[in-house]
């Protein structure tokens, strides 16, 4: 996700809701290296309302996150296909070519991939800027 622009590592911490509480986020630390745990500032999601945007997925984002161009606007890494189309970007499985799912923006992806391959999705940098919502 985007905070203020810059992009950062964010996570859901609680969903289990009552009619009182609202969900709480986490925002990974930045260029901490003294921390050698994953560190997280804890914030609820009216705090940050505004400052959290999705990061739209585009051809920049998908090669910084190691997908190959292909033929007729595909990319691809490991098992999915990705190419765009008029309702986001439709994923396929890259064997059988089934359609998985459309997904638009960048957590989605990773979402999906993390929950098919069991890893994180790698990003190296890019202009975060210029895809946001």
């Amino acid at each position: 996700m985007l905070l203020n622009g810059q992009l950062r590592q964010v996570c859901l911490l609680d969903m289990d809701l009552d009619d009182e509480s609202e969900p709480l986020i986490g925002v990974r630390h930045q260029n901490k290296p003294e921390l050698n745990l994953p560190a997280y500032d804890v914030y609820s999601t009216s705090e940050r309302k505004g400052e959290i945007q999705p990061v739209l997925l585009s051809p920049e984002i998908l090669e910084a996150c190691g997908f190959k161009p292909g033929t007729s606007g595909w990319f691809s890494i490991g098992i999915f296909l990705i190419k765009q189309d008029d309702h986001g970007w439709k994923v396929d499985d890259n064997d059988t070519w089934n359609n998985i799912t459309t997904v638009q923006y960048l957590h989605e992806l990773q979402n999906l991939h993390f929950a098919i391959q069991r890893e994180e999705l790698p990003i190296h940098e890019f202009n975060a800027k210029s895809n946001t919502k």
